[in-house]
């Protein structure tokens, strides 16, 4: 896949991401009607971002890392 977002290659992602009109698109509602049935429930579309992102009700980012991370936090992250 192939993304230009129009920034600056020593722009870094945070930075970009605030920039441009994806956390807007985040917060609308809209999203919320993306969601999907699956296995007769109603499973909502999230977007898995970097972890210099916000985390927003749409948008998941991985756990910070720390020693003693449990094996549950360690596998969302993978």
């Amino acid at each position: 896949m192939y993304v230009n977002v129009g920034s600056c290659g020593r722009n870094n992602d945070a930075y970009v991401f605030q920039n441009s009109s994806m956390p807007a698109y985040l917060r609308l509602e809209e999203m919320g009607k993306c969601s999907r049935e699956l296995g007769g429930l109603q499973v909502p579309v999230y977007v898995v971002g970097d972890s210099a992102f916000p985390l927003m009700q749409t948008l998941q980012k991985p756990y910070p890392e720390f020693n003693g991370m449990p094996d549950t936090l360690q596998n969302y992250n993978y």
